[in-house]
């Protein structure tokens, strides 16, 4: 009797489960379009641009493969930092078309997850430079930690956001401290306040 082959979302699916895959899934979702095309999974997100952020990427004009880099920083001073605000998360307007986006994915045999676009390290370099972070990391670390917690507790907003579609994973950066990136529990492993009851969403 011939084996059956698993579907790409099976497959990805018992991959994060830690469960031996039939083969190892790609995730090319952030990739070029040649390379997306291969991906077994696709990331899906909220309506969130950099320029809500205060910050924009630019890229040589030649340039038609990197993401560029931010050059503009809008944190240059402590009161920048301190009176800063993580922008606001209207979620009947940032996640408008969500769950259309999730359901035309998994339509075309794909394994949808939330996707967090960029993270701490990346947002507190993004916001303040890389060698403006660098130097209150070693002048002033509580600084760092209060723009990094703003910067975090907006991530854990968005996870809340996207427990309430029909997403069932959510991307997770390996700067988070648990003992893999791949696959955990919200609740065991990242604890995430939330006054309503709902089920864990896997991080990957």
């Amino acid at each position: 009797m011939k084996k059956k082959v698993m579907t790409n979302r099976e497959n990805f699916i018992r991959a994060i489960k830690f469960g031996k895959p039939e083969r190892v899934p790609i995730n090319g979702g952030y990739c070029i379009p040649r390379y997306d095309k291969q991906s077994d999974c696709k990331p899906i997100h909220c309506g969130l641009s950099d320029g809500d952020w205060g910050y924009g990427f630019t890229r040589l004009d030649s340039d038609s493969v990197t993401m560029g880099q931010v050059t503009d920083h809008p944190l240059k001073t402590e009161d920048d930092i301190q009176n800063w605000r993580a922008p606001e998360l209207k979620s009947e307007y940032r996640f408008k078309g969500v769950p259309e986006q999730i359901q035309r994915y998994i339509d075309t045999d794909l394994f949808v997850f939330g996707g967090m676009g960029s993270y701490v390290f990346e947002r507190l370099h993004y916001l303040v430079g890389m060698e403006g972070l660098f130097g209150l990391i070693y002048d002033d670390i509580d600084l760092v930690r209060e723009l990094g917690g703003k910067i975090v507790d907006f991530q854990c907003e968005i996870i809340r956001e996207y427990k309430k579609e029909p997403c069932k994973a959510v991307e997770i950066p390996a700067e988070v401290p648990t003992p893999t990136s791949v696959a955990k529990e919200v609740p065991d492993k990242i604890q995430i306040p939330d006054k309503e009851e709902s089920p864990p969403l896997p991080l990957i």
